[in-house]
């Protein structure tokens, strides 16, 4: 196994597949051409053939859609195990938020360097959102994010360094702690109502309800939302609509807003991941 990926990665022209229609796919399909593998990119579902020929498959950002099919253009009726089923234990499989324990599959958005680095597109399409819509300036502006995760961290900076006034709403005393460290006004979820009339704009990036009925009746009717949680269920729409609260929901930022930025970072993880197979 890793033998066959050592000698791949080290001058032996290695077959990749990559399964996606977006345009960071193809951005990751030139860089690795220009890198010296041999790339094919399956555009359409219907396209989709011999996968057991590969080195390397690297399936969509997210791998599946809502529905559980495979996150790519054309009708996909193919259990994605079943797709996977003829592909050899040696394989390495790239997916996102996609697990097979059968295969050797490597879930992107659970590594460090993937989604550190692609929060960065993530935070500054989700600024560039909250410029667009609101009818403040982000300076000044009182801001609240809602969890402490990776596109958090890196959006409070940003926010932080165009002197926007920063709140963090978290649980874990350890978030709330490392906020604060940086300067970062710090609430606990339980305390938030008794603040959240105070913001003009909130970026949601907790993948679970956080901005319900019971807060969003204290939320002034003026204030921007910018949902970025990848599952969209952080903020209660119908109740926001009804209200007159607008909720800007931000799903892929990174393919949406810096397609060659989000390619060249997946090319960066990809080649990190073979690099690591190999060895």
């Amino acid at each position: 196994m890793y033998c066959k990926h050592f000698m791949a990665f080290f001058g032996d022209i290695m077959k990749i597949c990559i399964i996606g229609s977006s345009k960071r796919h193809k951005i990751l399909a030139e860089n690795l051409i220009n890198k010296g593998f041999t790339v094919r990119l399956f555009s359409r579902s219907e396209e989709i053939e011999n996968l057991h020929d590969f080195d390397c498959i690297i399936l969509p950002i997210p791998t599946l859609k809502g529905d559980g099919k495979l996150n790519i253009d054309g009708s996909f009726d193919t259990n994605i195990d079943d797709l996977l089923n003829k592909v050899s234990k040696e394989t390495i499989i790239i997916t996102c938020n996609y697990q097979n324990d059968q295969l050797n599959t490597i879930d992107i958005n659970k590594r460090d360097d993937f989604a550190f680095l692609n929060a960065i597109p993530t935070a500054e399409g989700s600024i560039k959102l909250a410029i667009e819509h609101s009818e403040r300036c982000l300076f000044e502006s009182n801001i609240l994010i809602t969890g402490f995760g990776r596109v958090a961290k890196v959006l409070a900076d940003r926010l932080g360094g165009m002197r926007g006034s920063v709140t963090i709403a978290a649980r874990s005393q350890k978030d709330k702690s490392y906020a604060e460290t940086l300067g970062f006004n710090v609430y606990d979820y339980k305390k938030l109502k008794e603040k959240i009339d105070t913001f003009d704009i909130i970026f949601q990036t907790v993948p679970s309800l956080v901005l319900d009925k019971c807060l969003l009746e204290k939320v002034k009717n003026d204030t921007i939302i910018i949902e970025l949680s990848s599952k969209s269920k952080g903020t209660d729409y119908c109740f926001a609509d009804k209200k007159g609260i607008k909720v800007v929901h931000a799903p892929a930022l990174p393919e949406k807003t810096a397609p060659i930025s989000a390619g060249n970072i997946l090319t960066r993880t990809v080649l990190e991941i073979i690099k690591e197979q190999s060895i």
